[in-house]
């Protein structure tokens, strides 16, 4: 987190949506509450709308790709 943070904040990413995902989650998991919210909110809103991609055991699925 202490490298992913300054990057997030300072950069545009590709996979922003997904590091604020992961940021939140290791925040929950360190059970540091306040925090989580505050990047899990950022996380949702960014993700809106956007179709979910899964990995099945031969290839990675969209909705488009069924």
């Amino acid at each position: 987190m202490a490298y992913a943070i300054p990057i997030l904040n300072t950069t545009k990413q590709q996979n922003e949506t997904e590091m604020l995902r992961i940021i939140g989650a290791s925040y929950f998991a360190k059970q540091d509450y306040d925090n989580a919210v505050k990047y899990y909110d950022r996380f949702e809103t960014r993700d809106q709308g956007k179709p979910k991609t899964r990995k099945t055991a031969t290839k990675w699925v969209t909705p488009t790709t069924r």
